[in-house]
C-alpha cells in the first residue's frame, strides 16, 4: 500500500481510468484452451495523467455476462513492442469461450496477440532467473508490495500480497498467494482475490468493487459465518476495498478459493485501511486492529489505530484509537525472556515503530513514552502470521527494492523474521532474528575460523551469490567496529557499545541483511553493483579496537522450485 497523496493519486487514476465510458471499445472473442491468457505488456511508462495510451488501458475479460478479470495494462500494440508476457488465470473456464474488452486506440494489435497457454512465458526460465532471489520468497511476475493474509492453518503458512500481475509498477491490486510447511520453501498458487468488480453482480466470486488493498487473516474455528464445508474450518480474510470499505471473504477450501460476500460487505465504514483480525480467546470475541485518519481542528490528519470489536464478524463497535501509528497495524502478545506470565503486547505502524504494553481485548494501554524501533532500511508494511505453532510470532516485510529488467518481477520481501522479547538495561525491546528454518539450506561452511586465526579478519574468494556470515566481534579498546565489502560493496557493521557482539550476514541476488546483537537490529540494504552477479570476494576487517572472536561462512543453497 502506498502512502498520503501518490496513495490517493494513484487510486484515482486508476479509478476514474476503470470508470471512464468508452464509446468504441475494441472486443475480441478467445477460446480457452489452456489454463491461463498470455497478455503482452509493453514497457511504455503508465503514468498518470499521461495521454491515455502513455498510460495504459482497461482490459476487461467476461465469460459468458460473468465479469472475470478487469484491470489495467500497458498493452504492447505490436510484437516488436512486447517487453515481457503477463498471465492472466483462466483454469475455471478451460473449454470455453472469452470476451476480450479494451479500449486501445484503433490501429493496436494488443487484443490480437493475447493468446491461451499452460506455460507462463518469460524472458528466461522461470525459477532460474538471474536476479530471482534463491531463498528469500518472489512471486512468478508483475509488481509486489504489503504481505497479506498471513495465517498458519492446516500444516501450512500461508501468504498473501498485494500484486500487480500485468506491471512492474504499482497498479491494480490483486492478492497474490503461496504456501510453505516451512517458510523457506514456497507454492505459489492462483491469484486469490481480484479487483475493480464495481458494480457488477454477476462477476467473479473473488472480485472486489475497486482494489483489492491490504489485509490478513484467521480461522473462523466455531463457524461463525455459518459457511463452513465438512470439517475444514473456514478461512476468513479482512482487507480493505478501497470502493467501500474494510471488507471479509471467506475461503472454504484451505485458501484455494474465495468467495466476497457482496451482501455483508463492508463490514467497517471509516476513514482508513489495512485491517488486522485477530481471535482474542480471553473475551471470546474478534478484534480488528485498523489504521483510521481524521481531519483534525487544524485541518491536518489525525492518524491512529481504531481497535474494533465483534462477535459475530458482521457487526463491529469502535472500542479504542491509539494515536501516532500510520498503515499496516500489528498487535500481538509476547512471552518476556520466555515467560508468558510475564507476556506483553506490541502495537506496530507500517514501518516498524513499535510501543509495549497491555491489552484487555477492547483498549490497548502503553506502557512508556514514544516508539522504538528494530528495524533499518527499505522495510515496510510487514505483517505477522496469525496462529503460528508454539505462540512464535513471525513477520514477513515488504522490501522495497526495485529490480530491473529483464526480471518480470520486482520489489521483495525479508526472511521470515521471528520476534521476542526481552529485558534489557534500557527496559522491555523486541527481538527480530531469521527464523531457525533458514538454518536448513547452509551448505559446508567455507570458513570456519575462531581465536587468533580469526582475530584480524579475512578475506575469502566468493564466487556464488548466496551467503550467511556469522561474526563474533569483541571490543578492546576505545573506539572499534568492523569493516565488511562484499565485492566492493562496503556493509555497514554496528559499533561495538559493549564489550562483545553477535553479527550476522545474510546475502541474496538482490538484498543484504544485517542482524546486530543477536536481533536488536535488523537491517536491510539492496545489493549495490553486483546485483544478480558473483560477489567475487568477501572482506572483513575489524577496526584497531577490535578482534574477531569468531568467522564463519556458509554458502547458502536455493530454496525455489526444482533446486
Amino acid at each position: 500500500m502506498k502512502s498520503g497523496l501518490k496513495l490517493l493519486a494513484s487510486v484515482l487514476a486508476v479509478s476514474l481510468l476503470q470508470s471512464t465510458a468508452h464509446a468504441d471499445l475494441k472486443t475480441r472473442e478467445i477460446e480457452i484452451k489452456h489454463k491461463m491468457l498470455l497478455v503482452p505488456v509493453s514497457d511504455k511508462p503508465a503514468t498518470p495523467g499521461a495521454k491515455k495510451k502513455d498510460r495504459g488501458t482497461m482490459l476487461e475479460i467476461r465469460v459468458g455476462e460473468t465479469l472475470v478479470h478487469k484491470l489495467n495494462v500497458v498493452l504492447a500494440d505490436s510484437k516488436e513492442d512486447v517487453a515481457w508476457w503477463g498471465y492472466l488465470e483462466m483454469d475455471e473456464y478451460v473449454g470455453k469461450t472469452a470476451k476480450l474488452s479494451s479500449n486501445l486506440d484503433p490501429e493496436s494489435k494488443g487484443l490480437d496477440l493475447i493468446e491461451a497457454s499452460d506455460t507462463i512465458r518469460n524472458p528466461e526460465p522461470l525459477y532460474k532467473e538471474e536476479l530471482r532471489p534463491r531463498f528469500h520468497f518472489m512471486q512468478k511476475q508483475g509488481w509486489n508490495n504489503d504481505p497479506n493474509g498471513m495465517v498458519y492453518f492446516d500444516g501450512e503458512y500461508h501468504l498473501f500480497w498485494q500484486c500487480g500481475p500485468l506491471s512492474k509498477t504499482w497498479a491494480n491490486m490483486y492478492w497474490g498467494h503461496a504456501v510453505s510447511k516451512d517458510m523457506i520453501h514456497w507454492e505459489e498458487l492462483p491469484r486469490a482475490m481480484r479487483p475493480f468488480g464495481g458494480k457488477n453482480t454477476n462477476r467473479h466470486p473473488s472480485m472486489a468493487v475497486d482494489c483489492c488493498f491490504s489485509g490478513s487473516a484467521n480461522i473462523d474455528d466455531n463457524n461463525i459465518l455459518g459457511v463452513q464445508k465438512g470439517d475444514v474450518k473456514t478461512m476468513v480474510a479482512a482487507y480493505t476495498d478501497t470502493g467501500c470499505g474494510e471488507v471479509l471473504a471467506y475461503s472454504t477450501d484451505r485458501g484455494r478459493n474465495w468467495v466476497y460476500d457482496q451482501k455483508m460487505n463492508p463490514v467497517i465504514k471509516h476513514g482508513g485501511r489495512d485491517p488486522k483480525l485477530i481471535w482474542y480467546e480471553p473475551g471470546k470475541h474478534w478484534v480488528i486492529a485498523v489504521y483510521d485518519e481524521k481531519k483534525g481542528q487544524d485541518g491536518k490528519p489525525e492518524r491512529n489505530i481504531a481497535i474494533y470489536n465483534s462477535i459475530d464478524l458482521k457487526q463491529w463497535t469502535l472500542t479504542d484509537n491509539v494515536p501516532g501509528f500510520f498503515e499496516c497495524p500489528e498487535l500481538f502478545e509476547l512471552a518476556v525472556d520466555g515467560s508468558i506470565e510475564n507476556g506483553r503486547w506490541v502495537l506496530m505502524g507500517a514501518n516498524a515503530e513499535y510501543v509495549v504494553g497491555k491489552f484487555d481485548g477492547m483498549k490497548f494501554t502503553p506502557e512508556h513514552a514514544g516508539k522504538y524501533k528494530v528495524f533499518s532500511g527499505p522495510i515496510y508494511a510487514g505483517q505477522c502470521f496469525s496462529r503460528a505453532p508454539g505462540g512464535r510470532v513471525i513477520y514477513i516485510g515488504w522490501a522495497r527494492i526495485n529490480i530491473p529488467m529483464p526480471a518480470t518481477f520486482t520489489q521483495g520481501y525479508t526472511l521470515p523474521i521471528e520476534f521476542t522479547l526481552k529485558t534489557t538495561k534500557d527496559g522491555i525491546r523486541m527481538f527480530a532474528n531469521p527464523v531457525k528454518e533458514l538454518d536448513q539450506l547452509r551448505d559446508k561452511a567455507l570458513v570456519d575460523l575462531s581465536g587468533e586465526t580469526a582475530a584480524q579478519g579475512c578475506t575469502v574468494d566468493a564466487p556464488d551469490q548466496e551467503y550467511d556470515i556469522l561474526l563474533t566481534l569483541k571490543k578492546t579498546g576505545d573506539n572499534g567496529g568492523c569493516a565488511m565489502s562484499l565485492g566492493g560493496q562496503k556493509v555497514k557493521l554496528p559499533a561495538l557499545t559493549g564489550d562483545s557482539m553477535n553479527v550476522r550476514v545474510l546475502v541474496d541476488r538482490t538484498t543484504v541483511e544485517v542482524v546486530e546483537g543477536d536481533g536488536a537490529m535488523f537491517k536491510l540494504e539492496p545489493r549495490q553493483g553486483t546485483m544478480g552477479k558473483p560477489i567475487g570476494k568477501i572482506e572483513i576487517k575489524p577496526d584497531a579496537g577490535v578482534v574477531v572472536e569468531k568467522i564463519q561462512i556458509y554458502k547458502m543453497k536455493s530454496a525455489l522450485p526444482g533446486a
